[in-house]
């Protein structure tokens, strides 16, 4: 007995064979919360809050610039949610850091010695 299947059902079934043939897996993509960040850090981007800190502020032999740090503490905003400094990495654990404050970014690059140093 041949089983009927709707159009939504093959294009499901095709694109998980496409995904197959090229080498991906289900666990290829992971998902991030972005809330209210992606608006407060397309502001920051238009500012070029980034590039103004760090071109009046030298830079460190750090990952990490002066722009950067900044930018991600007001997107956390310690001083709303009572969190401690030492608590930001886990912030942003759930969280893409790299389309947020800077390419090539983990959480534990923003950490309370790098952001505590400002």
């Amino acid at each position: 007995m041949r089983v009927r299947r709707s159009r939504e059902e093959w294009q499901k079934l095709f694109f998980i064979l496409l995904m197959v043939k090229e080498g991906y897996s289900m666990n290829t993509y992971k998902q991030k919360v972005i809330q209210h960040l992606g608006i407060v850090a397309g502001i920051c981007n238009e500012i070029e809050l980034i590039k103004t800190i760090d071109a009046e502020i030298e830079k460190p032999k750090s990952k990490v610039s002066v722009g950067q740090a900044v930018e991600s503490i007001i997107m956390n905003a310690p001083g709303f949610s009572g969190r401690a400094m030492y608590q930001h990495p886990e912030y942003y654990r759930k969280r893409p850091v790299d389309l947020l404050v800077g390419e090539g970014l983990e959480p534990e690059d923003l950490n309370d010695n790098r952001c505590g140093k400002l």
